[in-house]
């Protein structure tokens, strides 16, 4: 075993429920004894870089060779300490960022400079009132 991954409920949102159609939180380990590929949303402990991917995952540890863990945590508010699970993982390909994500980034720096505008057009107009 060599790296720990974690994954949260609500990375998995609505449209990208990961196995036959139930959420994340309603995996559990009896579901997935033998090896079940999925697309998942991993953090590594390590680093703490986030990243889509498809895996392979079990319950069982000696079902793939090599498998990092994986422990499946909840979030209600804000990140929750103890995993409701422990899997096992084997990542077999880290996907691209997503579309949106990049939208939305871009998006974000666009209202950051409107915002910069906002408040420096307002010092203006204060400064002019005396």
């Amino acid at each position: 075993m060599g790296k720990t991954y974690e994954t949260y409920a609500s990375f998995e949102t609505s449209e990208r429920k990961w196995w036959e159609g139930k959420s994340l939180d309603h995996i559990t380990p009896e579901d997935i004894k033998e090896p079940k590929e999925f697309t998942l949303t991993l953090v590594d402990t390590e680093t703490m870089e986030n990243f889509r991917a498809r895996c392979l995952v079990t319950s069982d540890p000696n079902a793939i060779p090599d498998a990092d863990i994986l422990h499946v945590k909840d979030v209600q508010w804000g990140y929750s300490s103890a995993p409701r699970y422990t899997f096992y993982v084997k990542v077999l390909e880290v996907l691209p960022e997503p579309t949106v994500q990049i939208e939305y980034k871009r998006d974000k720096v666009r209202l950051s400079q409107i915002k910069g505008e906002i408040i420096k057009t307002l010092l203006e107009r204060a400064k002019e009132k005396g």
